[in-house]
């Protein structure tokens, strides 16, 4: 498990990214607590897009697609609750990962397994 996962999906990690994703899991079941979530990530200075960072990175190391899917809402509502001046780079972030993820599980689909940490070490980034 790489360091962004753990900071994100750890049990106790009171990380920005890991309260993006208990927010987006609160907001999906529609649990009107996600609110103070939000406002802790946003206490810290770039909060947001360093949360939305984590999950992004979370998302590329993990090897289940509903896992994968989990964590890109979060980074999608990480990316839509950004300040304006953040929300270009992040968006070019969020597309390069999503289509990343996309080939790797089609590549895992056709029998050839292939984690994030392959992927780059292949030079296909």
């Amino acid at each position: 498990m790489s360091l962004a996962s753990q900071q994100v999906l750890g049990l106790t990690s009171s990380e920005p990214g890991a309260l993006l994703f208990e927010a987006s899991l609160k907001l999906n079941r529609r649990d009107h607590t996600f609110y103070g979530y939000i406002t802790e990530v946003n206490k810290q200075p770039d909060g947001m897009a360093f949360a939305m960072e984590q999950c992004l990175d979370a998302a590329a190391d993990q090897m289940e697609p509903c896992a994968q899917k989990s964590l890109m809402r979060a980074a999608q509502m990480g990316r839509a609750l950004c300040d304006e001046g953040q929300r270009g780079a992040d968006a070019n972030r969020f597309y390069l990962t999503a289509r990343e993820l996309r080939v790797a599980n089609n590549l895992r689909l056709l029998g050839m397994a292939i984690t994030n940490r392959e992927w780059v070490v292949g030079g296909v980034k």
